[in-house]
């Protein structure tokens, strides 16, 4: 029974693996492959100015070329620290709060972590998923909130485990999200995740107020 189980958990840690590539994959494009593709666009835009001999609004378009030049590294930069953070030689709660630390100092935003000290212990995929639930989540924070402080908070129970972040930012309509493109504000991302483990996922925010993000997780789908 113990080879079985064994195999059974080496095959659904291989899925999780494929599935966590095929999102990678899915994020890059509507990340920086959408990006560059902006750019090209930008950048034949500018060369057709110039050759007419229209500096001004050249100059203009080269201007926000520069900004999501700037964009588009920060969102990479900000991949590869997620990408770089993992959980298999560390405690869930270390990795993140080395990864929070390093989020505080590039982004001068202001982490506050609460989280029990008898933290339930998850199983790898759990742990992991989780992991980059919170990171997009920061990311959506740091390009969307125009927020000085995040407090994240973990909270485990018989039936689930809870996760809270909030910002003091600007916060935003949640109708305007229908009008938004495919995977904006990474919710979409989140939400696929939370749903893989069984779990659910709502949002609490108006202009002006703020934003809180929950995602609930069932127990009995990612204890250890």
């Amino acid at each position: 029974p113990y080879r079985i189980n064994l195999n059974i958990r080496r095959r659904i840690e291989r899925e999780a693996i494929i599935e966590e590539r095929r999102r990678i994959a899915r994020e890059i494009h509507d990340g920086v492959a959408q990006s560059l593709s902006y750019l090209n666009l930008k950048t034949k835009r500018v060369s057709d100015l110039v050759s007419s001999h229209d500096i001004v609004p050249a100059i203009t378009e080269i201007s926000e070329i520069r900004e999501v030049v700037q964009d588009t590294y920060e969102d990479i930069r900000e991949s590869i620290d997620q990408l770089s953070t993992e959980t298999r030689s560390l405690p869930l709660t270390t990795a993140l709060r080395n990864y929070f630390r390093e989020f505080s100092t590039n982004n001068n935003i202001q982490v506050q972590f609460n989280v029990p000290k008898a933290f339930t212990k998850l199983s790898p995929i759990a742990e992991l998923q989780l992991l980059r639930i919170i990171q997009e989540a920061l990311t959506n924070v740091r390009r969307h909130a125009l927020a000085s402080a995040v407090e994240v908070k973990l909270e485990n129970t018989s039936e689930s485990v809870k996760m809270t972040v909030r910002d003091n930012g600007q916060g935003f309509n949640l109708l305007d999200l229908e009008k938004a493109p495919p995977g904006y504000h990474g919710l979409n991302i989140i939400k696929e995740r939370a749903e893989g483990l069984g779990g659910s996922m709502n949002i609490s925010t108006a202009p002006g107020e703020g934003t809180e993000l929950r995602v609930s997780l069932p127990m009995d789908k990612v204890r250890l």
